[in-house]
């Protein structure tokens, strides 16, 4: 997926909301070039993986919390990437959702 995806800020009050598929689908971050991002390609498959894990049961689910909390995306340089902050600000979210289902 070559889509550029933009970050959107939630508000405190929507932290207390749980996470949805669809929050997944249509997050999207800044892209940058010329300074340190995320691979995009990676980071889009990596959501992809997560819009499955949301859609399962806790039971069924193949992404942990642990599994988020340890993966590493290549860096991009001189190419455009995503920004770094909001991947990682989001995948806190995704992180606190998993954990929910332990």
């Amino acid at each position: 997926m070559s889509d550029s995806r933009f970050f959107q800020e939630h508000n405190a009050d929507d932290s207390v909301d749980r996470l949805r598929p669809d929050d997944v689908r249509l997050v999207r971050f800044r892209v940058f070039r010329f300074r340190a991002g995320y691979d995009q390609d990676e980071v889009d498959d990596f959501l992809d993986l997560i819009d499955t894990a949301l859609r399962s049961t806790s039971t069924t689910r193949h992404l942990s919390a642990r599994q988020v909390r340890r993966k590493k995306f290549t860096k991009t340089w001189m190419r455009a990437g995503y920004d770094i902050d909001e991947v990682d600000t989001f995948l806190d979210r995704v992180i606190d959702e998993l954990g929910q289902g332990l």
